[in-house]
Order: C-alpha cells, then structure tokens, then sequence
C-alpha cells in the first residue's frame, strides 16, 4: 500500500507516488466521486503540483516576521496554517481517503493533528493536538551564506520552510536549505534569465525563509490570460515575443549546465514574465548533474522521475515549452 498526500481537496502528490499522473488523476476520481473532477483537471495544468510549498508560486510581498504570531491575534486563540490530505494506494490500485493532515499555530507554538473526516471544517477542539518540537521547526544557515538585507527589500518575497513535512523530515527546513545552497551558486555566477537571490531571512539566529525578487507574472498566466480573457489591453504573445521567450529560457538552462546544475523541473509555472524576459525560477528539485533526486522530480505532464539528475531532462522540457509556446 502506497501513502499518497495531496493538497485540498484532492491532489495527489506527483513525487510521492511511483504512477503516470493522468492515470493517477482518473483513478482518483473513479475513486472518490467525479465532483472533484473539474478541480483537479484546473490544478493538474495550472501546474500545481506541490500543495507543500506554501508559497512557491505567490510571490506575495516581503514581511519581516512571516512566521510569527500576529500582534493582535489572542495568544491562546488557535488558527490553522495548511493542511493536507493523505491517500492509500491499495495492491489493487485503488485510492482510499485515509486522513488529514494539519498544522495549526497558537501564540508562539506550532501544533500538528490528523483529521479522519475528510468533509467535516477542521475543528481544533475536537483534535488531538501534538506540539511540533523546535528540533523541527528551526534550522542555522552555514558560515558564509548570504543574510537577506534589513529592512527586506520592497520587490521581495519569502519562500517558507513547508510543515507539513513533520513526521517525514527530521527538520522542516532541509529541502530549503538545499535550494538555498543552489542560490548561493547562482548568487556567485549571476544570469539576467534567472531570478534573483537576496539571501536568508534569519531571525533570532534561526533560518525563517529565502528572500526572493518577487516577479509579476509567470509564463502560463501570461499565456492563459490572454485566452481566457480575451484582453485587449494585453494582446497574445507575438512569434517574435515567444521566440525571445524560449531562447532567454534556454539561455538560463544553459548558465546552470556550465555550473553543472540541473533544474529538473522547468515547465510555465516555474518560468516568470518580466519585462519581457523570460526568469528560471522555483529551484527546490534542482541538483548537481548525477545527484540523486531523493523525493524531488517534475511537474506532472512536465517531464518523468528519473533517480538521478541529468541535463537531459532540461533539455525535453525545454523542446516541450518551446512546443507549448509555438506549437
């Protein structure tokens, strides 16, 4: 029996999960009702993938204290933070609704509960709450990495550590302090179709988060608005405006190749538009050529898990969001 979590309501994790999505994707609604259909099909090509990062794709303005208690909230008041559902795949490749996962806050204090009722609102009174130990919750940043300024800068965003990791990892902030790790590469061996790295955010002498240029768009809401909407005061890419996109993507590609990185996981959610250049971002699967790739991997429909990184996987994706973009 294969353990599957999925975001709400009901997203099956690609890397969690040796199976092709769309098969995935259909088995799920043969096995939990058809009215969730509509919802996975718009975040299966929306490309959301990783309901765990909780803020990959935001880009939600900089905060000095992301991960503190507000002010005004009552110390003893609890609130949830994420959750996430967990499926069972059976022998007979079948998918059955096992529980919840979630982390809810109270003051200063990070909590963690399972939550049977897949429909019922989260109720903190009626859950068994765990407290998450600080061993989990904080990490320190090596000698040497780059410090994100103070104040952060007003074109920034933080990517946080993800919590729903408890009881998997043994820290929370590990698989950030790898992607933190390749910043501090690219921050050495900068490149204008890459995004750009401020540092860590480090509070209290604790690692709270990677401090990021925030960027507007990326290349499928850029794409997508235009034919959704039918927005005149943003018209459709032009050939030549694609063309520019596809090979500013392929320049940065080819920047990390030489620093014998390999992204492993470029699709148009991962690609931002600003200023009508095309900037590489989300990192998190990134490895060195022949590193393993642990539990990391492609967006589902963008690629396939491969056990080790390897530049030919950049180079499919690439073909691929070259075919997306010109057909």
């Amino acid at each position: 029996m294969t353990r599957i979590s999925a975001g709400f309501p009901c997203v099956p994790q690609q890397h969690r999960i040796s199976t092709h999505p769309l098969r995935l994707l259909f088995r799920t609604c043969l096995a939990t009702g058809w009215d969730d259909f509509i919802i996975w099909v718009h975040l299966f090509y929306s490309g959301i993938y990783s309901p765990l990062s909780t803020v990959q794709h935001s880009h939600q303005p900089a905060q000095a204290n992301l991960a503190m208690p507000s002010a005004t909230r009552p110390e003893d008041a609890i609130e949830v933070v994420a959750s996430e559902q967990v499926w069972e795949e059976t022998d007979n490749d079948e998918l059955v609704f096992d529980h919840i996962r979630v982390i809810l806050r109270q003051g200063s204090r990070y909590l963690f509960a399972r939550q049977q009722d897949r429909y019922a609102p989260i109720d903190a009174t009626k859950l068994d709450l765990e407290e998450i130990p600080d061993t989990f919750l904080y990490a320190q940043i090596p000698a040497g990495w780059t410090r994100a300024p103070d104040p952060l800068p007003a074109d920034s965003y933080i990517k946080q550590p993800n919590l729903l990791e408890y009881g998997e990892t043994s820290n929370c902030c590990t698989v950030l302090l790898q992607e933190a790790e390749i910043y501090e590469v690219l921050r050495q061996h900068p490149h204008p179709n890459i995004a750009r790295y401020y540092g860590c955010v480090v509070e209290n002498g604790r690692f709270r988060g990677i401090c990021l240029q925030r960027y507007s768009t990326t290349l499928k809401q850029r794409v997508g608005r235009h034919v959704k909407a039918k927005d005149e005061r943003e018209p459709a890419l032009s050939e030549t405006e694609k063309r520019r996109l596809v090979q500013g993507i392929r320049d940065g590609v080819a920047h990390l190749h030489l620093l014998g990185l390999v992204h492993n996981d470029l699709n148009p959610s991962n690609v931002m538009v600003e200023d009508d250049a095309a900037i590489i971002i989300d990192f998190d699967s990134c490895r060195r050529q022949g590193e393993p790739m642990g539990m990391k991997g492609p967006t589902p429909g963008w690629g396939t898990y491969t056990e080790y990184a390897n530049e030919e996987s950049d180079v499919r994706n690439l073909d691929q969001i070259e075919r997306y973009l010109l057909g």
